[in-house]
């Protein structure tokens, strides 16, 4: 085993607005050097939709509906469209740009990410694959509709739907492995002009995406899940994970990054991108997702 030191962080279940404010708030600890490399494995309560940071949510969302079901909204750091978090397991991952693990690039850290996928999915007893070309048809406002370069499909069908935003010196990547699927729920929560579209919607989903329920001969519950990633990124990347908790400093971060941002409406449902920081983005920032 490598002897390299990579944190593993196992979170309660969270708000969308606290998961969120979490990643950054570790994202900003390895920056500065104050935290190890980090892999997060976490749930969401109460159920969330995730939007993409371009994402216009009062085009993509009813939000009325999300609030008549009690389901948050929040804006994430990575790009793409509208997740909801509900059944499924998240993964982040949060290191710096340059360190013995990850090849020099997003295609080299994107692909080792989805190799320790693979294996957390072999161990539980199902057998994926890393898409090499993304599909040409997009899908209206959903994730799982579409499929990037090394996002997990299985027999064709994607389960694992990952993004990721590279600064100058780390990055972060996260994404959704759906344990049950939840598209009909979805579907009742994102903007359609007829009920034909919804119904369009629903039927895609089944034919492009599945779940850890679909496809695994016995079904595990969270934790065996969480075992069974856990141990997947232990055999990917040849590394013995330590298993630890917030630092003072995330602790600190986080409180700070959900009052200021995470916890606004400003930044989840009415934040604007001009064209000037789409631009300026461009070089050091990569959105595929979820």
């Amino acid at each position: 085993m490598n002897n390299f030191k990579f944190r593993l962080i196992i979170s309660e279940a969270q708000d969308g607005f606290i998961n969120m404010a979490i990643d950054e708030a570790i994202t900003i600890a390895c920056d500065k050097g104050l935290s190890s490399p980090t892999l997060r494995l976490y749930t969401w309560s109460p159920p969330c939709i995730s939007v993409g940071y371009f994402q216009d949510v009062n085009e993509a969302v009813d939000i009325s509906e999300c609030k008549r079901q009690n389901i948050d909204i929040v804006r994430r750091l990575t790009g793409g469209k509208a997740v909801l978090h509900n059944k499924e397991l998240t993964y982040s991952v949060i290191s710096p740009s340059k360190n013995q693990i990850f090849p020099k690039g997003i295609k080299g850290s994107y692909k080792v990410i989805a190799d320790c996928l693979l294996h957390g999915l072999k161990n539980l007893g199902i057998s994926g694959e890393i898409t090499e070309r993304p599909s040409k048809n997009k899908g209206g406002f959903s994730c799982f509709l579409d499929t990037s370069f090394y996002e997990i499909s299985v027999k064709g069908k994607k389960l694992i739907g990952s993004a990721q935003k590279r600064w100058r010196n780390h990055f972060l990547q996260h994404g959704s492995v759906i344990v049950s699927p939840s598209y009909i729920q979805l579907a009742s929560l994102l903007r359609f002009n007829n009920h034909e579209q919804r119904t369009k919607f629903i039927n895609l989903h089944k034919e492009k995406s599945t779940s850890i329920e679909d496809e695994a001969k016995k079904m595990s519950g969270t934790a065996g899940i969480i075992s069974a990633i856990k141990k997947g990124f232990e055999q990917g990347i040849g590394i013995k994970l330590f298993e630890a908790e917030l630092t003072d400093f995330e602790k600190k971060e986080t409180q700070r990054l959900l009052k200021d941002k995470y916890g606004k409406e400003d930044w989840n449902l009415y934040r604007k991108t001009s064209q000037s920081e789409t631009l300026l983005s461009l070089p050091i920032s990569i959105y595929f997702f979820l």
